[in-house]
């Protein structure tokens, strides 16, 4: 069953060319560029992004132009529509691996505290599904020399700010034994006989052999007597089988949801107290009590993708600001994970402080509910009130 590929020292055969089933362009047989028709899976969205994207005489699937198909168009403008979304998550198929940005650039050029959550949140990844997290560019790169372009996790994080992942779910040689951990891309450039074997062995146990069709005598409209048989590739390599996939799901799902989790949480309280006659003193305190930081990434905020966040003061009829402004813009707080997760030296290691809290306080005449009004680009919008009163 097994196909291996010819050896200059193999004299003796049967030797065979090997075609991808269909039919080939009418002078495809004189033009050997002209490729078997039809290419179902032609479209590549993952390169139809627009980060460093490149058309397609230098990467296939980059399609017409950047965003050029209705759906990455829909998440683009989706995104760009909704500035509280602090993650995001780019599920494909397949390798079994957590795959993060950058795609073209080495990990030096990351912001540290950025890198630092990606792999942090990423171990917490591989607890669930077994999928261990990684840079595209220094794992997945097919060729440095020509590095890959217009993915949408490098566009999430680098024009959108925050941490974006591409999950490869599915991995057959995890399932039959075997690991290419340590090189993913060995697996479709070098694996060895025995490894194939593994394999179809794999199929034979878990398949009943049904992941794999026989060769069989076919005429083909162009070529005359073949043999057609091999791999049922989209639900064994590419995708898991049916009896598989729920399990596959639920544990990609339950990192999804921890990554959930890590965002930023606002809270905002309000306190008034009396000074004289008619005359409070209105305090503001908002904090985070999240994971992440309002800004999310480092990179966003150096970059200037999220603005500064906006607190306002609601005031009912009867009543004055003395003292103070009504609308105000205010900085930006840290999370836990600015000092949980050790992207600095722990040398210089000062403790949490108080960054993760911000004060602000009001003189306000006369008596009734006031309403405090916080919000910004990734934490939404959060109100408190508080009663005025002799």
């Amino acid at each position: 069953r097994l196909l291996v590929a010819r050896q200059p020292w193999d004299t003796k055969g049967p030797f065979y060319h090997i075609y991808r089933e269909g039919n080939f362009h009418p002078d495809a047989l004189e033009n050997p560029s002209r490729p078997v028709l039809p290419n179902p899976y032609g479209l590549d969205f993952n390169r139809n992004y627009p980060y460093h994207w490149r058309p397609e005489s230098k990467q296939l699937g980059a399609g017409a132009f950047p965003l050029s198909e209705p759906e990455t168009r829909a998440v683009v403008e989706f995104l760009s529509a909704h500035q509280n979304v602090f993650g995001c998550m780019n599920y494909h198929t397949y390798s079994g691996v957590l795959l993060r940005p950058y795609s073209d650039r080495p990990d030096s050029a990351m912001a540290h505290f950025d890198l630092a959550v990606f792999e942090h949140l990423g171990k917490r990844c591989e607890e669930h599904t077994g999928f261990a997290v990684k840079s595209t560019y220094h794992a997945f790169c097919y060729d440095v020399q020509n590095p890959l372009g217009g993915a949408f996790d490098d566009w999430a994080y680098e024009h959108y700010g925050v941490h974006a992942y591409t999950m490869e779910l599915w991995s057959l040689w995890k399932q039959a034994g075997l690991n290419f951990s340590d090189d993913l891309l060995r697996f479709w450039r070098a694996r060895s006989e025995d490894e194939d074997l593994a394999l179809l062995r794999w199929n034979d146990e878990e398949l009943g052999g049904e992941g794999f069709v026989p060769w069989y005598g076919f005429e083909h409209a162009q070529l005359g007597p073949v043999e057609i048989g091999g791999w049922r590739w989209m639900f064994t390599w590419r995708n898991a089988p049916a009896h598989l996939l729920e399990g596959e799901c639920h544990r990609a799902c339950l990192f999804s949801l921890d990554h959930a989790r890590s965002g930023p949480r606002p809270r905002l309280q309000l306190q008034s107290e009396h000074l004289a006659d008619d005359l409070f003193r209105v305090s503001a305190v908002m904090e985070n009590q999240g994971f992440l930081p309002t800004y999310v990434t480092e990179h966003a905020r150096r970059q200037g993708i999220v603005r500064k966040l906006n607190l306002e003061l609601c005031l009912p009829p009867g009543t004055t600001l003395v003292q103070g402004a009504r609308t105000q813009r205010v900085e930006h707080l840290e999370g836990y994970a600015n000092v949980a997760i050790p992207h600095q030296s722990a040398f210089t290691f000062e403790g949490r402080g108080r960054a993760h809290l911000l004060r602000a306080e009001w003189i306000v005449r006369g008596e009734g509910e006031l309403e405090a009004r916080w919000w910004g680009d990734r934490i939404g919008q959060v109100r408190a009130r508080v009663s005025l009163s002799l």
